[in-house]
């Protein structure tokens, strides 16, 4: 998320991961409603228009049965093969999946609002 300072990013990343736990959860829904099928292809489609990296750290950390109980640490040092670093990890695959889904998700307006909140 370059051009983004470290706040910024963190309000990114949090919008973003509040969205894929609550596709996660509505995922256990036994009969979703056609609304929750259209949110379900949303994200779907926007997680398959990301690189391979970054597809599989979302789908993996973030929408699988098991994320609440994979850390990033066990993301970087175990679950890539090979292992990536923590910072590239974090700074080049995370960060940069999270930027791109908000942009998919939201469009460019959601960025610019929350650098203008940022600077109040």
């Amino acid at each position: 998320m370059s051009g983004l300072s470290n706040r910024e990013k963190n309000k990114v990343k949090k919008a973003v991961i509040t969205e894929l736990e609550k596709y996660r959860y509505l995922k256990w829904l036994q009969e979703p409603t056609q609304e929750h099928k259209e949110f379900f292809q949303t994200i779907d489609n926007a997680v398959e228009g990301l690189p391979e990296k970054e597809s599989f750290l979302i789908r993996k950390r973030y929408l699988s049965n098991e994320s609440e109980y994979i850390t990033d640490s066990q993301m970087y040092n175990e679950i890539f093969d090979p292992p990536v670093s923590e910072r590239t990890y974090s700074s080049k695959i995370r960060d940069r999946a999270m930027l791109k889904l908000a942009l998919s998700l939201w469009g460019g307006n959601f960025i610019d609002d929350i650098i203008s909140k940022t600077n109040q």
